[in-house]
C-alpha cells in the first residue's frame, strides 16, 4: 500500500483555495516526488488551477501542461489532483474528477484524487485532516477507491495553523489558474502565499 503525505505548503494552499471560494466547484494539482523503495508519495505543492468551470478540457489540457514544465523546473512530478465540490458535504468522484484523475494516472500509476471536506474546511474548532483520498489501481477502469494512507506532515502543528491562515485571512492572496488567465500579472504558482506559510 502506498502512503500519501502532504507538505504544510500543499496542505495549506488547497484548503486556502476551497476557503476562497466556498460556494463554488475547485480544482488544482499536486506536485512532489514518489519513492517506489518507501512506497511513498511526497505531495510537496499543490497549485491552485480553476474556480469557474472546471471540466473545459482544452483549458484543463493547458493548465497541466503548464503545471508539468514547472513541476519539472523544481524536480518534481504531477502526483495527483484535489477537487472541492460545490455543495458542502459531497466529497464523492464526479465526472470531472473521475476524468482528469485518469489523465493524471496514465502518467502516474501511483497518483491520487483528494476531495475536500468543505464542511470543515471553515471550522476553527474542528482540527481533522478536511480531506479524503482516493486511489484507481488501474488508470483503464476508472475506478477509484477511498483510501486512508494519507498524512500531513506534522499534522498535530501543520492543522491547526492552517486554521489559523484561514481565519486571519490569508486565503484570500490565493492566485488559481482563473485568476492567472483574466490577470496575467497574477501569479499562479503564489510566491507570496508560499512566504507566508513558510512560518507554520
Amino acid at each position: 500500500m502506498v502512503h500519501f503525505q502532504l507538505s504544510a505548503r500543499a496542505y495549506a494552499k488547497l484548503i486556502c483555495h476551497s476557503a476562497k471560494y466556498p460556494d463554488r466547484e475547485i480544482n488544482g494539482a499536486l506536485i512532489g516526488t514518489i519513492s517506489k523503495k518507501d512506497n511513498r508519495v511526497q505531495i510537496q505543492d499543490t497549485i491552485p488551477l480553476f474556480h469557474i468551470e472546471l471540466g473545459l478540457a482544452p483549458m484543463i489540457e493547458v493548465a497541466l501542461n503548464q503545471v508539468e514544465l514547472y513541476a519539472s523546473s523544481k524536480g518534481l512530478t504531477i502526483v495527483g489532483y484535489y477537487q472541492a465540490n460545490e455543495t458542502i458535504d459531497d466529497t464523492s468522484i464526479n465526472e470531472t474528477a473521475a476524468c482528469i484523475g485518469k489523465r493524471i494516472s496514465t502518467n502516474c500509476d501511483t497518483s491520487c484524487i483528494l476531495m475536500v471536506c468543505n464542511d470543515t474546511v471553515l471550522q476553527q474548532q474542528d482540527d481533522s485532516l478536511s480531506l479524503k483520498m482516493f486511489t484507481c489501481s488501474d488508470a483503464s477502469s476508472g475506478v477509484w477507491r477511498e483510501q486512508k494512507e494519507l498524512s500531513v506532515i506534522n499534522g498535530d502543528q501543520t492543522i491547526p495553523a492552517v486554521k489559523k491562515l484561514i481565519f486571519n485571512g490569508v486565503y484570500k492572496k490565493l492566485i488559481d489558474f482563473d485568476n492567472h488567465l483574466e490577470n496575467v500579472n497574477d501569479d499562479w504558482t503564489n510566491t507570496d502565499i508560499n512566504k507566508a506559510i513558510e512560518g507554520i
